[in-house]
């Protein structure tokens, strides 16, 4: 009986959670700027060359700056990937929940 509940019950766990996955696969360090489709930063964080991690509307301890607000659906989101001396390496948008993002799949300058 446990089980039957347990199982019945895991999918509304997922129902409720956005999140993206990031990898910087360039020689750079980036920091990944996430944007909702209003425009409004609702995450960020720095990644070390071959980095990859996973953002989530529902984590509540992460390294992540996060400034996320579930009043409102944020998808698509944006994502910015940034030098470490403010220049932009690449930006994809569009990017949808469950999406795996990576800088150099992005359309952009792709050099720091």
């Amino acid at each position: 009986m446990k089980f039957l509940l347990i199982f019945l019950l895991m999918p509304s766990f997922f129902l409720f959670a956005d999140g993206i996955k990031l990898f910087n696969d360039t020689p750079f360090e980036l920091t990944a700027i996430v944007q909702s489709a209003d425009g409004k930063v609702v995450a960020q964080k720095n990644f070390a060359p071959q980095e990859q991690s996973t953002w989530s509307t529902d984590q509540t301890t992460t390294d992540w700056t996060s400034s996320y607000d579930a009043t409102g659906s944020y998808t698509p989101y944006t994502v910015i990937w940034r030098c470490s001396y403010e220049g932009y390496y690449s930006v994809c948008s569009e990017v949808a929940a469950g999406a795996m993002v990576t800088a150099n799949s992005c359309p952009g300058s792709k050099y720091c």
